[in-house]
């Protein structure tokens, strides 16, 4: 009988492993937005032009690129740092600085459905109104590089994170003292980064339960490409990627999500002019227009993206990875990436119960439900009263569904088609890794008896 129990509990743990396995939901996320920065010039598929069609050498970025999943080509509607910003918040791709007071952006969300904690350290384009919907943001009042003066706004913020903001505003001129070329617009991203990573490690030692979104945007390289040429703007591009090492994989080890994208890129007319971005000659360039987006996840795939997407789809992809329903008022539409998919239920019945052929899968009730880590082909059964409806679908991502249920007692099933994926997920991986340890089990215990 000892042995027995002792083959018991073990499957247990086991079990208990594996579905833990299935279910890794990062908690916080980091936001990391480099203004000015094409992905033309760090990705390693692609090659930058000046406007006469001299090649530019590409800038290898191991830190920003590698590992996780990058997402090839995504275009930015407007190639300006306005637009730019606030597409990327509200996934809105007619969205100005302008409209995000009466815009649902992706820190309402955040707030409303989980009560995340809004945080920014911003060099550049952070506007008055997206600096109003945030918690605590560190900004530069000023775009200048040689006179930078950084603020702190806040309305509901730790004390903490107040006191290293305070900390980091009072360290701001060291970083710039003594410095010319490359080195001054390095040292400007240096101190944003560095006081982030500062604001990661405060969240994670004195808050470890309080969930996050962090919002950073560098200014220097734009700054760099607008006032210098290619050259100097590559060095910059090397320096982001090092002093982006140490953040990244302090993000890694601590299960936070890291979003790498930009507002827009920048384009030169000659090797050694100037770069420009929103001027007639540059805002219809390719190198203007399209924009990286790398994103470290565990729960996303890894590899290359290629399908072309858009800047607006930036914001519901996060709350996907986040696994939070996208409320967002948007054109936006969060990219497959994930290893599983949820589906998010608004609905008048009953209870809802979710079928995988013909074995239940789940059952709920309410009049908001949600089933996760899902992967497949599935069969949903809506029941209120006598009346029931159904409806199929194939998952390729999350889907939401508003359903309500006809008072009649005869209805007539109804069919969403959607195109299905092959995803090798950690949900069916626990599932198998269940099954094979329970008929182990199983196989140890007749043994122990005979």
């Amino acid at each position: 009988m000892r042995n027995i129990h002792k083959i018991l509990i073990t499957l247990f743990i086991i079990n208990c492993t594996a579905a833990s396995a299935s279910a890794p939901s990062p908690q916080s996320a980091v936001l990391f937005i480099a203004d000015g920065l094409g992905s033309h010039y760090i990705y390693p598929e692609l090659m930058a032009e000046t406007h006469d069609g001299e090649k530019l050498r590409n800038t290898p970025c191991p830190n920003i690129t590698a590992g996780g999943l990058r997402v090839l080509y995504v275009k930015a509607p407007v190639p300006k740092t306005g637009p730019g910003h606030s597409v990327i918040i509200t996934g809105n791709s007619k969205a100005t600085t302008e409209t995000i007071p009466e815009t649902i952006t992706l820190f309402d969300v955040l707030r409303s459905s989980e009560e995340f904690l809004i945080l920014g350290v911003m060099e550049r384009g952070g506007s008055s109104n997206m600096q109003e919907k945030q918690d605590a943001i560190l900004y530069a009042k000023s775009n200048s590089i040689r006179s930078p003066i950084f603020e702190i706004q806040h309305k509901n913020a730790p004390s903490e994170i107040l006191k290293i903001m305070e900390q980091r505003c009072s360290m701001m001129p060291a970083y710039m003292n003594n410095t010319t070329g490359a080195a001054k617009y390095c040292m400007y991203n240096r101190f944003a980064i560095e006081t982030a990573e500062k604001m990661v490690k405060t969240m994670l030692q004195e808050y470890p339960s309080r969930r996050f979104l962090l919002i950073v945007n560098v200014g220097g390289l734009e700054s760099a490409g607008h006032y210098t040429g290619f050259s100097t703007y590559s060095e910059v591009i090397k320096g982001l990627d090092v002093d982006l090492y140490s953040f990244k994989k302090l993000c890694r080890d601590n299960h936070i999500i890291f979003l790498f994208t930009s507002d827009h890129g920048i384009s030169f007319r000659t090797v050694d002019s100037r770069g420009g971005n929103a001027g007639s000659d540059y805002v219809g360039k390719t190198e203007s227009l399209y924009i990286p987006l790398v994103i470290d996840a565990e729960n996303v795939k890894t590899g290359i993206l290629e399908a072309e997407h858009g800047q607006e789809d930036i914001a519901p992809t996060l709350l996907s990875i986040l696994d939070i329903a996208n409320t967002l008022d948007a054109d936006g539409k969060a990219l497959p990436i994930k290893n599983y998919a949820n589906i998010y239920v608004t609905t008048d019945a009953d209870y809802v119960r979710l079928y995988q052929g013909n074995s239940l899968v789940d059952n709920q009730t309410g009049k908001k439900v949600v089933f996760k880590y899902l992967d497949g082909t599935y069969r949903l059964r809506f029941v209120k009263g006598n009346a029931t409806i159904e409806q199929n679908t194939s998952l390729e991502g999350d889907i939401m569904l508003n359903v309500k249920v006809p008072d009649a007692t005869k209805t007539t099933p109804s069919t969403v088609k959607r195109t299905s994926t092959n995803h090798t997920t950690r949900y069916a991986t626990g599932v198998i890794l269940i099954l094979i340890v329970n008929i182990i089990g199983i196989m140890l215990i007749r043994r122990t008896k005979d």
